[in-house]
């Protein structure tokens, strides 16, 4: 395994920037994810640590070794798309086995590595299957197995659940993180779903505007954003000027940071302006204090439109806003 740098990348398409200045590091071993929106240039990144694209500046280090001028077959990264792409004349042992097959390993040393590989992604019984046979989910095992015959220094995967339903790609998540965990790879994801970010990651580079607008854990991003478009890529966010000492500051705060009772007699208030039911969550916008706050709530007593209602938040625990962002 290795441990991956990127340092000061650049890349452009034509005369259109795609990625300024971007810094990561991955640690050996750990499950680092990309997170933005479509457009933030998480894939080009990605297929630039793979060797697929050249860099138009800056340099990617293998624990500590350059290897922008090493080519894709050479460089150690093997990609898992979104797009799971086996050969439909192969069965599943032989798409797993085919990474090995052309680097010409012993066929018994292929065939002890396929049955591992077949056991360790639970697909035992579909060994003789065509890919025209097996499910969405068991597909994508098979490309993981296949990317994992060759031993890669890193394993990138970009946006690898997109195509599944929900049900199976909760599944998938929890398949997968347990999976690279126990091969002890070093693992780089790309996607768009914060859900997805925090559930996986050990870190979370959030990219927007073609540069990391903030690295760190899945709490760090989460509950301490650096600004506001980091902040609202995680869901609503309110963010409220309070006072500091002589001056003041912006705190932020999540829906369900927000609580709402029925005021008592003297007790500064609110105005209801909306509700919606969710299902788990009632969820409302307040006037309060001259701005508008959305609150999250599981509470059963639900408030209507117009109603006045007592709102309290945590001032000490709440993350501060960067001046200026």
């Amino acid at each position: 395994m290795a441990t991956i740098e990127v340092r000061q990348l650049n890349k452009q398409y034509g005369d259109t920037p795609v990625l300024e200045d971007i810094s990561l590091t991955a640690q050996d071993g750990t499950f680092t994810v990309l997170l933005g929106p479509s457009g933030s240039g998480k894939t080009t990144l990605l297929h630039c640590i793979a060797g697929i694209l050249p860099t138009d500046g800056g340099t990617i280090l293998f624990d500590g070794n350059p290897v922008d001028d090493v080519p894709i077959h050479k460089r150690g990264a093997v990609l898992v798309d979104q797009n799971v792409t086996l050969f439909p004349h192969m069965t599943v042992e032989q798409n797993i086995g085919f990474g090995l097959k052309m680097r010409k390993e012993k066929r018994e040393v292929i065939r002890e590595k396929v049955r591992d590989l077949i056991r360790l992604v639970e697909l035992e019984g579909h060994e003789t299957k065509m890919p025209s046979e097996l499910s969405g989910g068991q597909m994508q095992r098979v490309a993981l197995a296949r990317a994992m015959a060759v031993e890669p220094q890193v394993l990138l995967l970009d946006e690898p659940f997109s195509k599944l339903d929900i049900g199976l790609r909760s599944s998938m998540r929890a398949f997968v993180k347990d999976l690279v965990s126990r091969m002890g790879i070093t693992t780089i994801m790309v996607t768009h779903d914060a859900a997805e970010a925090l559930s996986m990651a050990d870190r979370v580079a959030v990219l927007l505007d073609r540069t990391i607008a903030q690295e760190g854990t899945p709490t760090d991003v989460y509950e301490h954003p650096v600004s506001r478009k980091v902040g609202d890529f995680f869901g609503e966010r309110n963010y409220l000027t309070v006072p500091d000492g002589d001056s003041t500051k912006t705190i932020v705060l999540r829906p369900d940071e927000v609580r709402l009772s029925h005021p008592v007699e003297g007790e500064k208030t609110g105005t209801v302006l909306d509700v919606s039911y969710t299902g788990e969550v009632y969820r409302y916008t307040v006037a309060f204090d001259g701005q508008e706050l959305r609150c999250a709530t599981m509470s059963h007593d639900a408030f209507e439109p117009g109603e006045a209602v007592a709102v309290t938040y945590s001032v000490d625990r709440a993350a501060i806003l960067p001046e200026g962002r």
